[in-house]
Order: C-alpha cells, then sequence, then structure tokens
C-alpha cells in the first residue's frame, strides 16, 4: 500500500521486542507515546559500503549445498474460507491500522516521509511465522506487531537505513534431513553487522533479540483477489525499499563527500532456514498462531 493509496541520520535499530511484551500506549497533552526499549546496535555513522567489501556468509550458507532442499518459489492460494478468518481482511481494518501504527511509531525527524505501508510474514530464527505491518520511510523501515482485535500496537522494530548491509532474495531452503516441509514463495532477508554469523546461544534461544538479520515474505492473503492484494506480497515492497535505501545513500554520500554512491548489495541466493526439528514452528505456522484471526468463537 503506497502512500498515494494510504494518507500517510541515524545510528540505531530499535531492539526486537518478544511478541509477549505489551508496550504500553498512553496520551499525554495529546501527544500519543510509545513505551519500548531502545539498544544501539551501531556505534558510529559509516558511508555505505562497496559491495565487494561485504563479508556476507550468512548469505550464501544454503545457496549451493545439496544437503538443502528448496520451496517452490510460489505459494498456493488459500481458501476463501481461511482468508476471510484473517481480521486483516475485515473492511477498514487494514485502514485503521496503517492510521494507528504511523501515529504510534513514526517520528518525523527521524523516520522522515512515509513512502509505502504494506501487510506481511515476519519469519524468525526458529521458523515461526509472524504478522507484521511493515512502513517504509525516507530513513528507515518500521515493523510493527499491530493487534488487529483490540486494535493496539503491541510492539515495534526500526531498521535505519544506515544499519543495512546486504539484502537477500530467493527461495527458502531447509536442511534435507529437516521434518519441516520447505515453505513456497519467495522472501527477503535483510542483513546488517557486516554478515557476522549468530552465537550458538543466539541460535538456540527462540527469544533471541541479537540476531544480524530479519527475513521477510508474503502475507498469506497475497491471492486474495481485493484491490489490497499488493499490499500483501512481498515484491511491490522489495522494490519500493530497495529503492528508498539506495536514495538515502545518494543523499549521504552527496552531503558527505559529493561521490556517486554505491546502491545495497542485493544477494540473490536461497534463504537458508536451519532448521531440523522444528516441532515447535510447524504447530505454530499451521495454526496460524502468529497472526490474528478467528478462531471457533474466539478471537486472537
Amino acid at each position: 500500500m503506497t502512500d498515494n493509496q494510504q494518507a500517510n541520520g541515524n545510528t540505531s535499530i530499535e531492539d526486537n521486542l518478544d511478541d509477549s511484551s505489551m508496550p504500553e500506549v498512553s496520551f499525554q497533552g495529546g501527544t500519543l507515546s510509545l513505551n519500548s526499549v531502545e539498544t544501539n546496535l551501531l556505534h558510529e555513522e559509516k558511508k555505505p559500503t562497496a559491495p565487494s567489501t561485504l563479508p556476507l556468509a550468512n548469505a550464501n550458507n544454503g545457496a549451493n549445498n545439496a544437503n538443502f532442499v528448496r520451496g517452490r518459489p510460489k505459494s498456493a492460494p488459500l481458501s476463501p474460507v481461511v482468508q476471510d478468518g484473517f481480521y486483516a481482511s475485515k473492511i477498514g481494518r487494514l485502514e485503521s491500522a496503517v492510521l494507528e501504527c504511523k501515529k504510534a511509531t513514526i517520528k518525523s525527524d527521524m523516520d522522515g516521509e512515509v513512502q509505502g505501508v504494506w501487510l506481511l510474514t515476519e519469519i524468525d530464527h526458529w521458523d515461526n511465522e509472524k504478522e507484521r505491518l511493515a512502513i517504509v520511510t525516507d530513513n528507515s523501515l518500521l515493523l510493527v506487531k499491530y493487534d488487529f482485535v483490540a486494535g493496539a500496537v503491541r510492539e515495534f522494530q526500526r531498521i535505519n537505513h544506515i544499519a543495512v548491509d546486504a539484502l537477500q532474495i530467493g527461495v527458502f531452503s531447509y536442511p534435507e534431513k529437516s521434518l519441516v516441509s520447505p515453505r513456497d514463495g519467495t522472501g527477503l532477508r535483510i542483513i546488517w553487522s557486516h554478515g557476522r554469523q549468530p552465537t550458538f546461544m543466539e541460535r538456540w534461544n527462540p527469544f533471541c533479540s541479537t540476531i544480524p538479520w530479519l527475513t521477510l515474505t508474503s502475507h498469506p492473503l497475497e491471492h486474495s483477489g481485493t484491490r489490497e492484494e499488493d499490499t500483501y506480497q512481498i515484491d511491490p515492497f522489495k522494490n519500493v525499499y530497495i529503492q528508498a535505501i539506495n536514495n538515502w545513500r545518494l543523499k549521504q554520500n552527496q552531503a558527505l563527500s559529493n561521490v556517486s554512491s554505491s546502491p545495497v548489495t542485493i544477494v540473490d541466493a536461497p534463504i537458508e532456514c536451519d532448521v531440523m526439528l522444528g516441532l515447535a514452528s510447524t504447530v505454530h505456522n499451521q495454526s496460524r498462531l502468529g497472526f490474528y484471526r478467528e478462531r471457533g468463537g474466539v478471537s486472537f
């Protein structure tokens, strides 16, 4: 959903917040404030790095590995009954969510103008799917967990364009002996911290908030057949996001050194999901617990 469809430097990324966290939203003097925790992941500003200098080991692990199985590039549409169960599909819910999220998260002096808004799926390092509103601005990407039932922002994460080292685009790949069926569709992995590999403790902690990448794919409503269909798809988001990062890099280089800027590095390779058993994520994803839905008379 671009800004034509919906009304509307930095050196830090807001900390990933667990789904269980419930930041308080309060009105003080007519101003909406969102209490959240911020953690600096970047300690100094840097100029955009040339693609040839990025050690992106984690972007290529499953690219040519014969021990990995790839999913299909296109996902199958859900039945109309299943699609109707998503609260985001209710008339007016998505529009209200966009307005609330912009009000609660956007800081004009920090983020700039909004370039577009999408409802996508985040896939964490344990392969759990989570419903997220993605807001692309001049200077950053904001990922928002929005409660479509209560109509409230639960948490959000800000990824400043300066932090992004590379974007990996491709189908999903899983270990050949994994019990998890490969996910269909294409994804986008946003990589920062110079391609640092997660530690053993980070990989095995399902609540870890310091994984140096973030993976997005289309929302299950991507085949809804409605006029909002593009709002749920990863490809339109990807195009606007890449352009926003490159525009930011161009402005920064012109302001700092008046030389041409290098575009963000694009890695065209399968996105590795290093999950072996995956029993918890299989139950989580098949039950769509990461999405706000109607569930037999109970909504959550």
